[in-house]
Formats: structure tokens, C-alpha cells, sequence
């Protein structure tokens, strides 16, 4: 029953030295629009072109309001259960002002998540090509705590649309750009970024690699592409930071991706490679016997960087609904890895030479093979 005349007659007659009251507008209409689930839908007709208005990046009388018009757009994806039309007609200004500057990339990310998670594929049918352009923007020109943000934005989007998010990143060169981040920390260059951002670029090809695995010879040729790097090392990253990461959840995660390289169509090409060596076998199992006993669920990715920078609220409105939604209906959330694993080692003896498997077999620590047994046995 909110009436919102009276906003919109103030907003027009702000101008002037009375322009500042368009800031209080905006809050206003923010706490109504978290008041409850149906106030921000209702308010669509009024708030999205004062909305638009004020993002323009050509009225630049408006430049004071940016920070507010992105808070209440945010709320409002927040408090919204209903993704349609009207909420097209102002994304377009996420590209615009990421395009003149990095100032405002936080709240933008989160408002690209909350699209994603709100609209879908639909959202995605209708503005993937804003998306390319964004990720294209800001992989590798970012922060560490920035690039934390603009993960919730990815992980959404490989949620979604696991497929067609993965061509987009392979083809628009938003990987090669992880890969050359990657190769430059592990060679510990100048101004590389630090492995809290690497560990999150390994996570992202995890999801790129289990979604398509005929793609793993593309990410391998940008691997090699890369100074004193390869696919190799890639791998080999994936062992070091296992233990680093601190993170259960996305530990599974990156162990499936190392089972995957035993099973077709991957296993050729690790041959190939010389990557299936008994020291890298015994260091997948290891990984394996890990998350086994841990029997970690994986849970909505969250931003905690830094204890000295702020940390995301995530869990407000409608928002933590369609997380755990969008999660449960995730291949890489709801597998049972006690079930993939066994299906990967029976698949894995059944494809590879069998005096190559007893090799590898033998090779093993008897302890970590009997740990495995009693990992598998226990339910």
C-alpha cells in the first residue's frame, strides 16, 4: 500500500542546490524495498528508471549518487522472488560504469550475482555477451579482495549454466588470462597475484574441467602458451595447495577434477603427458583418503578475505534461498564422492593396461590403501 508519489514528486523538483535530496530519496525507497518480498516488485515502475536515470555515466550531476542508486538496486535484487523484463532495463549499466573505473566493483559484482542467481538462464540468454565483456574487464586487473568479489559472480555463473558458462570463459580468453596468473605465481614473479587468488582460479578450471572434459587439451595449450609453465605444473599446483587451501568443500572439488584425469576422455591425454606417474597417482589417492574422511559438503561460496577488510553479508533477503537452490541442484555440491570415487578407480582399472595399473598399484603405501579400503566400507 506504499505510495510513492510523493518520492517521485520530490526527485523531479531536486534540482539545483536541492539536488542532494535525491540521496534521501534513494534510502527511502531502499528501506522499502527491504521492508518485504512483495515492496520490491511493486516498486519496479518507480525505482528502475530513477535508477537508471541516476547510473547514466553521461549526467554527471549525478555522480554523488552512484554509491546510494547501487545500494538500493542491490536491495532490490535481494528482496525480489520474481526475475522479468523490467529488470533488463538498467543491467546494461553494470558494463558502463565498470568501463570508467574499478571504483564501484564490489557492489556491481554482488548486483551481477544476484542477477544471475535471480534470472537464471534466462538472464543468461539475454546478456551473455555483457557478461564476457565484464569478466573480460576485471580477471587480472583487480585486487586479491576484488577478485574474491568477482568469484561469487563466476561460480554463480558455473552453477547456472555450467556449459555455456564454460565456453564463454574458455572463448572469451578469461582462462588463458587465469592460466598466465597462475604461471607467473608459480613462478613467483613481480607483482604476481597471491595464492589466495590462485587457489580461486584453480577452483573456477575445476569447474571448467568437470563441466567439459574435451576441453582439457584447450586449457593445457593456454597452459602451455604460458613462461616456463605447462599443463604440468598446473597439476602439480593442484598437490601443493591442496592442503593450503583451508577449505574442505572446494578440496573435494578439486579432487574430483584429479580423479577425472584417470577416466576417458582425459586419460589418453594424461598419458601423453607423462602426468600419470606413480608419485602423482599416490598423491591423488592421498587427496582422495582426504576428502573421504572428511565427508565435507560443499556449501555457497562466501568472501572472507581479510580480517583487516570488511567482510560480505551474504545471507539477506531472498538471497540465501536461491544460493542454496541454485547448490543443491549442483552436480559439483551434490555428488557423493564416496560414490564417484569408486566409480573412477573401477573405471580407471577397466581402461588402462593392466600390468600399468598393478604398477601403479604396487607402488602405493600399503597404509594409505588400507585406509582407503576402511574409507570406502564406512558409510
Amino acid at each position: 500500500n506504499f505510495n510513492s508519489r510523493p518520492l517521485e514528486q520530490i526527485w523531479n523538483s531536486s534540482v539545483d542546490q536541492y539536488l542532494m535530496l535525491r540521496s534521501s530519496v534513494l534510502s527511502i525507497l531502499r528501506s522499502v524495498a527491504a521492508f518485504g518480498k512483495n515492496h520490491a516488485i511493486n516498486l519496479q515502475p518507480v525505482t528502475l528508471p530513477l535508477l537508471d536515470h541516476a547510473l547514466d555515466p553521461n549526467n554527471h550531476e549525478h555522480t554523488f549518487l552512484v554509491a546510494d542508486s547501487l545500494d538500493l538496486w542491490l536491495s532490490m535484487l535481494r528482496f525480489s522472488t520474481v526475475y522479468d523484463s523490467n529488470w533488463c532495463i538498467i543491467f546494461h549499466r553494470t558494463k558502463q560504469l565498470l568501463q570508467q573505473d574499478l571504483e564501484h566493483l564490489k557492489k556491481l559484482m554482488l548486483i551481477t550475482e544476484g542477477y544471475i542467481l535471480l534470472g537464471g538462464a534466462s538472464f543468461w540468454n539475454n546478456h551473455s555477451s555483457s557478461l564476457e565483456l565484464i569478466m573480460k574487464l576485471i580477471i587480472g586487473n583487480i585486487s586479491a579482495r576484488g577478485a574474491m568479489y568477482a568469484n561469487l559472480v563466476l561460480e554463480a555463473l558455473l552453477k547456472t549454466v555450467p556449459v555455456e558458462g564454460t565456453s564463454m570463459l574458455l572463448n572469451s580468453g578469461v582462462v588463458a588470462t587465469m592460466l598466465r596468473s597462475i604461471a607467473e605465481t608459480y613462478n613467483d614473479e613481480d607483482h604476481c597475484e597471491p595464492y589466495e587468488v590462485i587457489n580461486m582460479y584453480l577452483t573456477i578450471i575445476s569447474r571448467v574441467l568437470l563441466a567439459t572434459p574435451n576441453n582439457m587439451r584447450i586449457v593445457a595449450a593456454y597452459a602451455d602458451e604460458c613462461n616456463n609453465f605447462g599443463f604440468c605444473q598446473v597439476v602439480d599446483l593442484y598437490f601443493q595447495q591442496f592442503n593450503n587451501l583451508y577449505d574442505p568443500p572446494r578440496q573435494k572439488l578439486w579432487t574430483m577434477l584429479l580423479l577425472s584425469l584417470l577416466l576417458p576422455p582425459n586419460l589418453d591425454f594424461i598419458c601423453s603427458t607423462n602426468l600419470l606417474t606413480t608419485f602423482n597417482f599416490n598423491r591423488i589417492l592421498q587427496c582422495s583418503l582426504n576428502v573421504l574422511q572428511e565427508k565435507a559438503t560443499l556449501t555457497p561460496y562466501s568472501v572472507g578475505y581479510d580480517s583487516e577488510e570488511e567482510t560480505l553479508t551474504l545471507h539477506v533477503g531472498n538471497h540465501e534461498f536461491l544460493n542454496n537452490a541454485l547448490s543443491a541442484k549442483d552436480p559439483c555440491y551434490a555428488t557423493d564422492f564416496r560414490a564417484f570415487y569408486l566409480d573412477a578407480m573401477r573405471t580407471f582399472q577397466n581402461t588402462v593396461d593392466a600390468a600399468h595399473f598393478q604398477n601403479l598399484l604396487q607402488s602405493v603405501d600399503k597404509q594409505l590403501l588400507s585406509n582407503l579400503d576402511l574409507a570406502v566400507t564406512v558409510k
